[in-house]
């Protein structure tokens, strides 16, 4: 008789002690929380690169606010006439290093104004005046 060169395969001990379901369920719970890691998202405050732009509009018409960076716009919202508004910029429209510029639009209008260019660094508060005569309105950083 000739020896089995197969070696034995061992038999599986979690699945026979917790049984084939709770293996399968296990095996579920950590494929959901691997995929779901990448999910999570810093809060408002969190990131330190997160931009501020502070406008105040001293014009009479309501302005949207856009950000600009490499030919891409990105509208923020709305800024009401005669009237301030705080935006947060996310880190992945405008991060820290890259040049962008601001643009306001306004409604009802088919002139767009663009603000002159700015680098961003972490932690950066941009104050945009804008006036009644967009090409008055000034920029500036702190």
């Amino acid at each position: 008789m000739a020896e089995s060169l197969v070696a034995p395969v061992p038999s599986n001990v979690a699945i026979r002690l917790f049984g084939p379901a709770l293996c399968r369920a296990l095996l579920a719970l950590v494929l959901l929380l691997a995929g779901a890691e990448g999910c999570v998202r810093p809060r408002f405050g969190g990131s330190p690169s997160a931009v501020v732009l502070e406008v105040s509009n001293k014009g009479w018409t309501d302005i949207t606010v856009l950000v600009e960076r490499g030919g891409v716009r990105h509208r923020l919202g709305l800024s009401s006439a005669l009237s301030e508004r705080r935006f947060r910029i996310p880190a992945e429209v405008a991060p820290a290093g890259e040049t962008i510029a601001l643009l306001a639009d306004p409604v009802g209008s088919s002139e767009v104004y663009r603000s002159p260019s700015v680098r961003i660094e972490a932690g950066i508060v941009i104050v945009w005046t804008l006036q009644n005569n967009l090409a008055q309105s000034s920029l500036r950083t702190r």
